[in-house]
């Protein structure tokens, strides 16, 4: 069971942003569908809000991509970026900017409203690129910055997103082992005589 926290059926001013509160989700999920940009072959970032206040820098991230157009695939990370990047330019890997190109994601969102860990994330995503072919990506990534998350913002690296849809979605309660079974009892009959 999920609750819709937040969603975005549009860009505005050239980027997905939403805003929420996750007080009392064990995580979020945030779920992107039709992303694309103003330029071709652009870079989708991901960054958290704390505080109301944009983070620009101190992320971590691990990406891979894998490609129709190649046997082998693409590794990108990060140990200091102003960014998490979910798609990186490359001969066949970047944001394509018409359509039918776009990008799809599933972000798993982690410790948002912790005040003393690192938000950490998640990701897979698929997409059709600049080059015309189909990839995926998958990867992991954190702010290196402690306190609660009240949102995030996707935004192409250069250019614009003039395409995309964007919700997050809250998971309640917390991850806790099942009841144990009720107590056994028993009722001695007695012997029959």
């Amino acid at each position: 069971m999920t609750d819709l926290l937040a969603s975005a059926s549009a860009p505005t001013g050239g980027v997905l942003t939403l805003s929420f509160t996750p007080t009392g989700y064990q995580r979020c999920v945030l779920l992107l569908d039709g992303v694309r940009a103003s330029v071709d072959n652009a870079s989708l970032w991901l960054r958290f809000s704390q505080g109301g206040m944009l983070q620009t820098a101190a992320y971590r991230y691990h990406t891979w991509a894998g490609t129709s157009a190649s046997t082998t695939g693409l590794t990108i990370l990060s140990q200091s970026a102003a960014a998490i990047t979910l798609i990186a330019p490359n001969a066949n890997f970047g944001l394509g900017n018409a359509a039918p190109k776009s990008y799809a994601a599933r972000v798993s969102l982690s410790n948002l409203d912790a005040p003393d860990l690192y938000p950490i994330c998640e990701y897979e995503g698929t997409a059709i690129g600049a080059a015309g072919s189909v990839y995926k990506l998958i990867g992991a990534g954190n702010l290196d910055r402690v306190g609660p998350v009240d949102g995030v913002q996707i935004l192409a690296a250069s250019g614009t997103l003039t395409a995309g849809r964007a919700a997050v979605y809250g998971v309640p309660g917390a991850v806790t082992p099942p009841p144990p079974p009720p107590a056994r009892t028993s009722v001695w009959l007695g012997a029959i005589l």
